[in-house]
């Protein structure tokens, strides 16, 4: 799950800087309740890629989907500007 919610969280912060790419995953680490994430981590991602991680954070239990929201949102936030494609991610 952890690798999924990297892979999620590195599309929703495409093409920030590394700093501020650093600066979004920590943001999002916060909300998730001691979950740890990489910051330097590849950022690289496939669109197939992204699908798989899609369907395997499907599968998480009913009170850790507002967790990943709450963090792929402050994610999103951390540089102060939200993309149509970050706003997509999300939906």
């Amino acid at each position: 799950t952890q690798d999924a919610i990297q892979m999620l969280l590195i599309a929703a912060c495409e093409g920030l800087s590394n700093a501020a790419f650093a600066g979004a995953i920590a943001a999002a680490e916060r909300q998730l309740g001691g979950i740890k994430l990489q910051k330097e981590a590849n950022r690289t991602f496939s669109i197939a890629g992204l699908d798989v991680a899609l369907k395997q954070l499907e599968q998480l239990r009913p009170l850790e989907k507002p967790l990943l929201l709450k963090a792929l949102a402050a994610c999103m936030e951390a540089n102060g500007v939200v993309s149509e494609e970050e706003t997509e991610l999300f939906r």
